[in-house]
């Protein structure tokens, strides 16, 4: 009889290293998810077994954990890495049937019967099992010190350890928008970060990062809180009319991989097709990392080193007080190194969502995600509408931001890198064309219905370098110039082009000017009639007042007047 309890109590310290198992399984780096992830549970289970001698108390003591295998189990077989602090927010803000659209009710109804059946047997041996603690001995003290001591050395090795050269960067860019912009760092360093991708003893360090996180954010927020536009419209426009302005923020993508700009490969067959479109070819933006370019479009404001500051109101503020309903709808993570600042202002907004439990480095929800949710939007009782949707378009890697179906550039010169790295990269700019004709139908049949007005504005928040038979460097975060160029692009609905005349024929006149993407304040504000004192004409693309003004990017560099070198031209 006692055997059958020894075998049940090791069944269910199996089952508390599943977790880190398929982490260690699905992982492209098998060794390091291994070491990072099963390494330290194992010797923290030793070491309680062997610091308390009753196996049964750390049994009862990890039974609550039991719950949460599940979820975790099916997070990591979907998205090939642990959950995250970033998780924690997307599970905080979302309810019920929110949690249901990503994960299925019978998915939500199942895991937690499994994780309730798990926990109930966890309490059930802790309490019955008739196995008597463990005696003291040199064995026992033996087994006591190296584990004690085995987790120790781990833990130092983990705070310790030189960071990669990618992370080492992402933590100096953290450091410098921190005190650019008054914003406390947040979430975990470096070392911490490592610890967190175990499980159990990585969720204390998940929580740790979204309680630090949170708390910068809840005083960041103060500040716009504090913000006063005081907007009027500059042409009357009724209460009861429709309108629905639609700004769709892009990631990673570059104007010179649109076919609509020139490019020689089909890479927008959908909104080739669509009237009153305009694709700009020659926009810039400041940065060329999400968090540091983001903010810009939002606020329209710079500070003396080019980021956006802290106390600038957005694009959300503006409409939210010129008395429309504001929505954002994220695919994308709510926390981390890449959206903190964004976050703080997409907290503003009416209706909040984030669509994706997934991360920039590994696998994540499509941006279809995005497309199921702005239906419901839509048919919102409100008259006036300002809906953000933040896309994750062509983060790398870019494999997995298209399904299959849309995996239709193979054939190609093989190129440094990953294998055929420009042909993913041209399938995740083919299914982006494919959201965004989704993201027009959707708007163009609800302002047909209502006899509404409304627009679409799209840009990308940075560029991308990809490789070439010179430049072995891809992705973005560099001073290369390819990562300041990007796609953007107006459709208007028959209502509104036949009203405001002079806007389609400007946009079309102007495709290929040289804007900022500063300037997208003021010129989706423009476009929306939406006016305030501090507005400036030339700032808005469609005026004829506009002006062209200095395109600063990476912090000091005038990116027309800079010379270019190196072999992945670099701005100088």
């Amino acid at each position: 009889m006692r055997n059958k309890w020894w075998i049940i109590i090791i069944c269910l310290f199996f089952i508390l290293m599943i977790p880190n198992i398929l982490f260690s399984i699905k992982s492209e780096e098998h060794l390091k998810a291994f070491i990072l992830s099963a390494i330290p549970q194992i010797f923290f289970i030793v070491f309680g077994i062997s610091s308390t001698r009753n196996l049964k108390l750390i049994l009862l003591f990890l039974s609550p954990l039991y719950i949460i295998i599940p979820f975790e189990s099916w997070y990591i077989l979907n998205y090939n890495e642990p959950s995250s602090s970033q998780i924690i927010a997307v599970v905080k803000e979302s309810n019920i049937e929110e949690a249901a659209g990503l994960l299925g009710y019978y998915g939500i109804i199942s895991k937690i019967f499994v994780g309730i059946i798990l926990f109930i047997i966890a309490i059930i041996v802790s309490v019955k099992a008739p196995i008597n603690k463990i005696p003291k001995g040199k064995k026992q003290k033996a087994i006591l010190y190296v584990s004690l001591f085995s987790l120790i050395l781990y833990y130092y090795v983990c705070f310790n350890l030189s960071p990669d050269a990618n992370a080492l960067q992402q933590q100096n860019f953290q450091e410098n928008l921190s005190q650019d912009v008054n914003l406390t760092s947040g979430g975990l360093a470096l070392g911490e970060r490592r610890l967190s991708k175990s499980f159990p003893t990585g969720i204390i360090f998940r929580i740790k990062g979204y309680i630090s996180e949170k708390r910068a954010l809840e005083n960041a927020i103060y500040h716009i809180d504090e913000i006063k536009f005081n907007p009027f419209r500059s042409i009357e426009i009724p209460n009861e009319e429709q309108e629905i302005y639609v700004l769709v923020i892009g990631e990673s993508a570059r104007p010179d991989h649109f076919q609509l700009n020139g490019y020689d490969r089909q890479t927008n067959p959908e909104l080739s097709k669509i009237k009153n479109i305009f694709s700009f070819s020659n926009v810039v933006s400041p940065w060329s990392m999400t968090r540091l370019a983001v903010p810009v479009i939002l606020t329209g404001k710079m500070d003396k080193n080019h980021l956006s500051p802290l106390d600038a109101g957005s694009l959300v503020t503006i409409f939210k007080q010129a008395g429309f309903k504001t929505y954002w709808i994220s695919n994308q993570s709510p926390l981390g190194i890449h959206d903190s600042l964004i976050s703080i202002h997409a907290s503003k907004s009416d209706k909040l969502l984030y669509t994706n439990l997934g991360s920039y480095s590994g696998k994540s929800n499509y941006d279809i995600e995005i497309i199921k949710t702005l239906g419901h939007i839509l048919n919102d009782k409100a008259q006036k509408k300002f809906i953000v949707l933040h896309m994750i378009g062509s983060h790398f890697p870019y494999e997995h931001r298209y399904p299959k179906e849309f995996d239709f550039f193979k054939k190609g010169e093989k190129i440094n890198g990953p294998p055929l790295l420009l042909n993913q990269y041209d399938n995740t700019i083919l299914y982006t064309d494919y959201i965004l004709s989704k993201i027009i139908e959707l708007i163009k049949t609800y302002t047909e219905e209502n006899h509404g007005i409304g627009f679409m504005f799209y840009i990308s928040d940075h560029g991308e370098t990809l490789p070439t038979k010179e430049c072995t460097q891809f992705g973005h975060g560099h001073n290369y110039d390819p990562e300041f160029m990007v796609a953007s692009l107006l459709w208007l609905n028959e209502n509104y082009s036949n009203r405001f005349k002079e806007i389609p024929k400007m946009a079309e006149k102007r495709k290929d000017y040289p804007f900022y993407s500063r300037q997208v304040f003021d010129t989706i504000t423009s476009l929306a009639h939406i006016n305030y004192n501090e507005r400036l004409e030339e700032n808005y693309w469609f005026s004829e007042k506009w002006k062209k003004e200095k395109r600063w990017v990476f912090g000091d560099r005038d990116f027309d007047m800079s010379d270019r070198g190196g072999a992945c031209n670099e701005i100088r």
